[in-house]
């Protein structure tokens, strides 16, 4: 499956940069003004490029979302 790498801000609202990749060993955000920010790591199962909140009546959970615990 997908892997979706968020950059948000220190407070996971706002995406600043978002990038996708499957068997990638390193992922740079470049051109970043000095200042606290947030990552977020979306497991995409289905592979549309968002994270999907599941179908209670289908019996699908949500796609699994980590947060990087430092700012």
């Amino acid at each position: 499956y997908n892997i979706i790498i968020e950059l948000t801000d220190n407070k996971f609202k706002k995406v600043i940069m978002k990038n996708e990749t499957q068997n990638s060993d390193s992922l740079s955000f470049n051109n970043l003004p000095p200042k606290d920010y947030g990552l977020r790591i979306i497991f995409d199962e289905n592979n549309n490029g968002q994270w999907d909140t599941g179908n209670l009546k289908k019996h699908v959970h949500p796609e699994k979302v980590l947060y990087h615990k430092d700012i």
